[in-house]
């Protein structure tokens, strides 16, 4: 049977991306098809009189999806997925098990990269892309931490956790550092 390993929500859409262990990366679109509105137990819609509050909830069904991709298999699962928007391209980024990142312009299905994880960093588990698009992280099974810059496609910093343990997920902060004026400027 196929496991979904990831899912990546798809900016600006009604879809997402999983990577499977098939091989295969599918986009799912998310349509809905029916809704209906049903009470929740604990209020009591028929009662105009009752003094419990009533809930309701929407009954929907989703449909939609379609293959969009599949790897070779000499590559293996597809482990791990993102996905972000430039000004030109809509990216989806998904690594392999042999340690392949490809990248995947949804609008034109070019690959815009391919960047390859050394072997003896382990297989990637988790990545992220930064909220400025010009990064992307990613995390192996050995707890490994390689930083690439997306325009150079270059690993510009890597860590290894002192434990060596999988990294299971990263994500992007979007929060700011906070200044300390006291210090020069430099971020705590």
């Amino acid at each position: 049977s196929v496991r979904i390993n990831d899912v990546a929500m798809i900016e600006n859409s009604h879809s997402v991306a999983t990577g499977a262990s098939n091989g295969s990366v599918h986009v799912w679109r998310v349509d809905q098809v029916s809704s209906k509105r049903s009470s929740l137990p604990g209020g009591d819609s028929s009662n105009p009189s009752s003094s419990s509050p009533t809930r309701y909830h929407d009954q929907s069904r989703v449909s939609g999806s379609s293959v969009i991709r599949t790897i070779h298999p000499r590559e293996g699962e597809v482990l791990a997925v993102s996905h972000f928007n430039t000004d030109t391209a809509s990216i989806l980024v998904f690594a392999t098990q042999k340690g392949t990142i490809h990248s995947w312009d949804l609008r034109c299905a070019s690959e815009p990269f391919a960047i390859n994880l050394r072997p003896e960093l382990g297989y990637l588990t988790s990545m992220t892309v930064g909220h400025d698009r010009n990064w992307m992280c990613a995390g192996t099974n050995r707890g490994c931490l390689a930083l690439w810059d997306v325009r150079y496609q270059k690993i510009v910093r890597l860590w290894q956790h002192s434990s060596a343990a999988p990294i299971s997920r990263l994500a992007t902060s979007f929060t700011s550092l906070r200044r300390d004026k006291s210090s020069g400027g430099e971020a705590r």
